[in-house]
């Protein structure tokens, strides 16, 4: 689903929490009240084929590439994954066009026939203006997939002359009956419609469409303000002693760490810290917007008031922020005296901006003149700022460690 949490040692409750938090995220339906009944919706009375395209249809591969590459910096080990949340995509929109050309039944399985997941759809209704899919689905792992071929003859037996197959990986299915059993806990235990005597084991669940998660919404589910091995509570300001950046529970999680920690630890050992203070809006007291693209900057105005700053999803973690010049400034800005141009301001943020803000010159001399020089030319192509660690250190503060590029080469 485009989460990366990186090598860790996330207990179990935890990757399930973040699991069933993705899935939310991805279902989300305005005004959604669950437990729901559908047989107390009304049915989906639109078109056909606004019920078909209602149904993301999911990246193609060579679409998955490109995003890991510019979300994740080239590492591939998250796109095999990616692609499971696309097929499900895939599987569900099918399902929907199963349905629409009369198939209530489909059944889906893996090239070796190794594994296969029975649908029926039960009905299709409007919740809240979101086309939702009432089905009984029933999962087979047994020997030879019996229980499917039993599936196909019954459905032969009732009069079926075809049955729909979908072809399902085996990541694929393990998502969907994740999918399949997290929705089934939003089925109302007074949603009772008849089955056939075949069915009797059948479970209820239902299908919303499966949207890509935002970028907020992905920022939300990777940030780690705890323990940076097992996301586990961390004290505060529990800093490892080399790299001054990331926090540990105890010395049991940082020693299991350490083989994978160590490289950012070589990188980082010696580095400075500077802090800086920064504002939501770079309209401010006639602060110019500066970035590297205008429709980025279209923030309306906010006061330094700590009940607006931005959320603090990382906690005393640091994190990767990207710092933009702004295209009017110059660009060896050494002089110690503040210029005519104090009121520029450089634009902040992580990857997926939960957290944005700008940095004033007026107010914040000794940062701008060390951020400056690492900036590149204005107009270079892909080359619109610099990221470096950061930590948040009060409602409009943070400290960065400008003095230490980080590792590989982030594309966002």
């Amino acid at each position: 689903m485009g989460v990366d949490l990186n090598w860790t040692d996330m207990p179990a409750s935890k990757l399930d929490e973040k699991l069933d938090a993705a899935l939310t995220f991805s279902q989300g339906v305005p005004g959604a009240e669950y437990p729901v009944d559908p047989s107390n919706l009304s049915e989906w009375t639109d078109t056909k084929e606004s019920l078909v395209q209602a149904f993301p249809k999911g990246k193609e591969p060579e679409d998955l590439t490109i995003l890991r590459l510019l979300f994740f910096g080239g590492i591939p080990s998250a796109l095999n994954p990616m692609r499971a949340f696309s097929d499900v995509q895939r599987t569900v929109k099918e399902i929907a066009q199963n349905y629409v050309n009369g198939h209530e039944y489909s059944y889906g399985v893996d090239k070796n026939a190794r594994s296969a997941i029975h649908f029926r759809v039960l009905g299709v209704y409007n919740f809240n203006g979101s086309p939702l899919i009432a089905l009984a689905y029933d999962a087979d792992n047994s020997r030879k997939l019996h229980k499917t071929d039993k599936f196909i003859n019954a459905r032969v037996k009732a009069g079926a002359r075809e049955i729909a197959r979908i072809n399902c990986t085996l990541a694929e299915q393990a998502l969907l009956k994740r999918v399949l059993h997290f929705n089934s806990k939003r089925v109302a235990k007074s949603y009772l419609p008849p089955l056939a005597p075949e069915e009797d084991r059948y479970a209820l669940s239902i299908f919303l469409p499966l949207e890509e998660l935002k970028q907020e919404q992905l920022g939300v589910l990777m940030a780690n303000d705890g323990c940076h091995m097992c996301w586990g509570p961390a004290n505060p300001g529990r800093y490892c002693k080399t790299c001054n950046a990331v926090k540990y529970c105890g010395r049991s999680c940082h020693r299991a760490h350490q083989k994978v920690h160590k490289h950012f630890d070589e990188r980082m050992k010696g580095g400075t810290w500077t802090d800086a203070t920064f504002n939501f809006d770079p309209a401010l007291d006639g602060g110019r917007m500066l970035a590297d693209s205008p429709d980025r900057v279209n923030d309306i105005g906010a006061s330094r008031q700590p009940s607006l700053s931005p959320p603090n999803l990382h906690g005393d973690n640091a994190t990767l922020i990207k710092i933009q010049r702004p295209p009017s400034a110059p660009i060896n800005d050494t002089d110690s005296e503040i210029s005519e141009d104090d009121d520029l301001r450089l634009l902040i943020h992580d990857r997926f901006r939960t957290f944005k803000g700008y940095v004033s010159k007026k107010d914040n001399l000794e940062f701008w003149e060390a951020a400056i020089k690492l900036l590149p030319e204005p107009g270079l192509k892909n080359e619109a700022g610099v990221y470096r660690f950061a930590k948040r250190t009060g409602d409009w503060r943070l400290s960065a460690c400008l003095d230490r590029e980080p590792l590989g080469g982030p594309m966002w």
